[in-house]
């Protein structure tokens, strides 16, 4: 109800008008799914009427699907993304072996 979605709104708990994107929705059930199994309760989120109502709602989306990024990385930007993140702090150290680790294992359009 709209009532609902304003006051949502006005405490900053949604912020777009319409439809989820589908990977939000995908994250949020993994999310709910994962949490219904920590307790020991039994969900339905691996239901086929599910799943299709999922895939359903993704053809009928009218969100544009997002595009890689037209040009790769290359070595001269991963150099110098790892220069910016040079230091010795351990988010430093987490920075340069995501990078590195996309860099290597060919995630370079993301």
């Amino acid at each position: 109800p709209e009532e609902v979605a304003a006051a949502l709104r006005t405490q900053g708990l949604l912020r777009v008008d319409g439809p989820h994107a589908p990977n939000t929705v995908r994250r949020r059930l993994s999310s709910w799914s994962t949490l219904t199994k920590w307790r020991g309760l039994r969900g339905k989120f691996n239901a086929p009427g599910l799943q299709s109502a999922i895939k359903l709602a993704v053809r009928a989306s009218a969100r544009p699907r997002g595009r890689k990024s037209k040009k790769a990385v290359t070595a001269d930007i991963l150099t110098a993304l790892l220069k910016a993140c040079a230091g010795d702090r351990l988010v430093d150290v987490r920075d340069r072996a995501v990078l590195i680790t996309a860099f290597a294992s060919g995630g370079r359009r993301r």
